[in-house]
């Protein structure tokens, strides 16, 4: 393919690194894998990759969406299936990967946000930003104990609405919350609320808080919520997955985003 370079040796090492969280830090960058990952990616008005790089065994969909890549003035490099294959976290990786800048999220004071807990599972984490970006909350505040949001399983996970998403981490999330959002109403789903998700009826300002899969919303940050809720069961199971609560909950409140 003529508008292709070939892979390096020491470029491939580079990618290797971002493989490990340390790598992706020291960089600055992160991993996207897959095809449909890229063609959002291709779309965001944010985020632009470094570079792409692409199997020999990719079908004329991915060649084509590489050939837009370097349309934009992106580089795009070919390289041996066994040699992508090293490049990846999937199993069974699609042939095509891009090198992404990280960009730090912005306070949005006028728009509603998702605070997630510690959420560690990755899965979890992804498929909330990916219900996050459906149900219109573009924000996503992450605070000590999450996933690393730039973990290839998140990324994947999320199916591009990473890149549509506006992802802040802040180590001290109640008093993040605190002193960048004022004049919120945070509204929190526990175990032992007395309110039902039905009776919340926020005011243009709010934000929704989601615990851990295991310890739930911590104490700090539980003392900065203006109402907890509970979400209404009629089985045995202890609790709802993480990921399931946000999405009932963000199906609920996006009714009152303006």
């Amino acid at each position: 393919m003529q508008f292709t370079k070939t892979l390096s040796n020491s470029i491939k090492k580079n990618i290797m690194k971002l493989l490990t969280k340390p790598g992706r830090y020291k960089s600055r960058e992160f991993l996207a894998e897959g095809f449909l990952i890229n063609q959002e990616l291709f779309n965001s008005k944010k985020y632009k990759p470094e570079f792409v790089v692409i199997s020999k065994e990719s079908n004329q969909e991915i060649i084509s969406l590489s050939k837009k890549f370097f349309s934009k003035g992106i580089e795009v490099f070919l390289t041996e299936k066994s040699d992508f294959l090293k490049l990846c976290d999937a199993q069974t990786p699609q042939p095509i990967i891009s090198i992404v800048k990280m960009i730090e999220g912005s306070v949005e004071k006028n728009e509603p946000f998702i605070a997630l807990d510690g959420v560690a599972d990755p899965g979890n984490m992804g498929a909330i930003i990916r219900t996050a970006d459906w149900f219109g909350f573009r924000n996503i505040l992450l605070g000590k104990n999450c996933v690393d949001q730039y973990s290839p399983k998140v990324i994947r996970s999320a199916m591009g609405s990473f890149f549509h998403c506006n992802i802040i981490f802040d180590n001290n999330l109640p008093e993040f919350i605190q002193n960048n959002y004022i004049e919120f109403e945070c509204y929190g789903a526990t175990l032992e609320a007395k309110k039902d998700i039905e009776d919340c009826k926020p005011s243009r300002k709010f934000g929704i808080v989601i615990g851990s899969e295991t310890m739930g919303i911590s104490k700090n940050l539980r003392k900065i919520l203006s109402y907890e809720y509970k979400i209404f069961g009629k089985g045995q199971a202890e609790s709802l997955n993480a990921s399931i609560a946000a999405g009932i909950s963000m199906y609920h409140f996006s009714k009152y985003i303006e």
